[in-house]
C-alpha cells in the first residue's frame, strides 16, 4: 500500500508544529518536498514572516522559490503555485495556465476527465469554502511515473460546511465521507461532483486521493481506503486535496464514471 501523499502532509504537520513551539521554521533537513507538503508549507510561511526561517538545501530551497513565482517555462515538469482571485468568473483565466501546461491531461487519462476534474474540485472551493487564501500546484515526476496536484484552501472547512447548514454530522471524517457520498448542503440536492471525481481518478485511473479537512482525513486508492481522525498538531483549518496520478495514462471514458 503507498501512503506516500499521506506521509507528506504528516510532515507538513510536523514542521507546522515544531515552529510553533520554537518560533523558527526550519527545513534544513528536507532533501525533497513533494506538493501535498510544499502547498500548504508556503502559505503557512507567509501567514507566518515573523518567525525566523532556516532554508532548506540548495536544491530545495530554489525549488521552493521558483514554484512560488509565476513565470516558468513552457518546458518544465512544474505549473508553478496559481493563486486562485476572490471572483470565480476571474479564477478560468488562471485555472487555464494548468490546463495548458499540463495539455488539457492528455497524458493524465484525457481531456475530458481531466477538465472534469479540475473544474468539480475548484467549483467546490467557490461554492463552499469562504476563502481567503486558495491555490494550487503541480508537479510531474516523469521518471518516477507519476503527476502530483495539490489544491489548498484556507476556508471554513468541509465539516464546518456542513454544520453552517445545520446538517448533523457524528465527527469530522463521517462530514468528508458525506461529501464523497454525494451528500449536498443544498437543500435535498445531490452532489455529485466530489464522489464522481474520486469515482473517476481512483477507479478509473488508479490514482490516489487524499482530503483533509479541520479534524477529519480521507486517503483512497484502488485498494485501500481509510479515514483518519486527526486532531492537535494534524488538525487543518480549511481543506487540502491531494491526487497522485500515474503518468503518462491513457483516455479513460468519463460518462462510464459518472454517477
Amino acid at each position: 500500500m503507498h501512503l506516500e501523499i499521506l506521509n507528506q502532509y504528516m510532515e507538513y504537520c510536523k514542521i507546522r508544529n515544531k515552529a510553533y513551539k520554537t518560533k523558527v521554521i526550519d527545513l534544513s533537513e528536507y532533501l525533497f518536498l513533494y506538493p501535498t507538503c510544499l502547498l500548504p508549507l508556503v502559505n503557512f510561511k507567509k501567514d507566518n514572516p515573523r518567525m525566523k526561517y532556516v532554508p532548506a538545501p540548495v536544491n530545495v530551497e530554489k525549488y521552493m522559490a521558483v514554484v512560488d513565482k509565476s513565470n516558468y517555462s513552457e518546458r518544465a515538469t512544474y505549473i508553478p503555485i496559481i493563486n486562485l482571485p476572490q471572483k470565480y468568473l476571474e479564477a478560468e483565466v488562471e485555472i487555464e495556465k494548468l490546463r495548458k501546461h499540463h495539455n488539457n491531461g492528455i497524458n493524465y487519462g484525457g481531456e475530458d476527465a481531466f477538465n472534469y476534474m479540475m473544474g468539480e474540485l475548484i467549483d467546490n472551493i467557490y461554492q463552499h469554502s469562504h476563502f481567503k487564501n486558495a491555490n494550487i500546484m503541480a508537479q510531474r515526476y516523469e521518471k518516477q511515473g507519476f503527476v502530483d496536484i495539490a489544491i489548498f484552501d484556507d476556508g471554513i472547512s468541509i465539516p464546518c460546511c456542513f454544520e453552517n447548514h445545520g446538517i448533523h454530522i457524528d465527527n469530522d471524517c463521517a462530514a468528508i465521507e458525506m461529501a464523497i457520498q454525494g451528500k449536498s448542503t443544498k437543500s435535498q440536492e445531490r452532489g455529485y461532483g466530489l464522489a464522481t471525481t474520486t469515482n473517476l481518478y481512483v477507479n478509473g485511473c488508479n490514482a490516489e486521493f487524499l482530503i483533509v479537512s479541520r479534524e477529519g482525513a480521507w486517503y483512497k486508492s484502488k485498494g485501500s481506503e481509510r479515514f483518519y481522525n486527526i486532531n492537535g498538531i494534524y488538525r487543518f483549518n480549511g481543506t487540502l486535496i491531494s491526487i497522485r496520478i500515474p503518468y503518462p495514462l491513457k483516455k479513460v471514458n468519463l460518462y462510464d464514471y459518472i454517477s
